[in-house]
């Protein structure tokens, strides 16, 4: 019996770029693909082609050579049109800043991904009921963003991304502007998800909990996919760390693991700098509802 078609199919992808005289070689003949149901991890240092191989996936960029397959269609030959018909209906996105509008409510971010596909009234109130259900802030919906912590913001990012039943979600960085205890609770969130909604999930991390606990993991180094993770290796060691994937390994209250770095290896060059912490936005006249 035939294996099952990966709903996921990077074809010998690269993506160059030209800046002035030079070329940038910012993918290099990728080739891999993610079967349905799978939760991929996509690791890297900055600028190894993580998000331009994201962008790939979305159609959002297009390869210089190869091709990207997604759910059976060749989404490198797609024109706008059926581009925002995948985007809209087969791919949903969750994003490092999460990306909410910061008007509107927690249901009504929600309601508006239905409201662009073409939903019904009906439709959209049952599904946005049941996503914020699923994400567990029924009782936050007419909460704006302002008034959620980030942790409560990046769970209505992903009911967003579910609103209309995508068969993928595209993440990039989703536990990167959070602290280890709420970074933990989303990725337990993110593995409900897969399971509650058989999506697949293919997300870029630096976060070493998900790298750990994803299903599998992929690298990228300077745009080249390499065979084995290497940055799943203990520096002192050089031995892959063994973390068999399980939801229930995950211990929210401690601490994420920071990588180590040692005399051979120039670990702090991978890891994203340290952001700012950022204040809660309150419009202008909008006061604050008592939490």
């Amino acid at each position: 019996m035939a294996s099952e078609e990966p709903i996921i199919r990077v074809d010998h992808v690269s993506r160059d770029f030209q800046v002035g005289s030079e070329t940038i070689h910012a993918l290099r003949d990728v080739d891999f693909g993610v079967k349905r149901g799978e939760f991929v991890a996509v690791i890297g240092r900055s600028g190894s082609g993580k998000t331009t191989l994201l962008n790939m996936i979305a159609g959002l960029d297009r390869p210089s050579v190869g091709r990207v397959v997604v759910d059976g269609r060749e989404v490198s030959a797609m024109n706008e049109s059926q581009l925002t018909q995948l985007r809209r209906r087969t791919i949903g996105f969750v994003f490092q800043s999460f990306g909410l509008l910061p008007l509107l409510s927690a249901y009504e971010n929600i309601e508006v991904a239905l409201r662009i596909a073409g939903a019904g009234a009906s439709e959209r109130t049952r599904r946005t009921g049941e996503v914020l259900d699923l994400v567990g802030l029924r009782r936050r919906a007419n909460h704006r963003p302002y008034e959620l912590s980030g942790g409560e913001q990046q769970r209505v990012a992903i009911a967003r991304a579910l609103a209309n039943k995508p068969a993928i979600i595209l993440a990039d960085e989703p536990t990167g502007e959070l602290d280890s205890t709420t970074a933990a609770q989303i990725f337990q969130l993110l593995v409900d998800v897969v399971r509650s909604e058989n999506v697949t999930i293919l997300t870029t991390t630096h976060d070493r909990m998900v790298m750990e606990r994803a299903q599998r993991v992929l690298e990228l180094s300077d745009g080249v996919l390499l065979a084995e993770p290497r940055l799943l290796e203990r520096p002192e060691t050089r031995q892959p760390v063994t973390a068999p994937w399980s939801p229930r390994s995950i211990t929210p209250a401690g601490p994420r693991e920071t990588m180590p770095v040692d005399e051979d290896e120039d670990w702090d060059r991978w890891r994203p700098q340290q952001r700012p912490q950022r204040g809660i936005y309150q419009p202008p006249g909008s006061p604050r509802e008592p939490l």
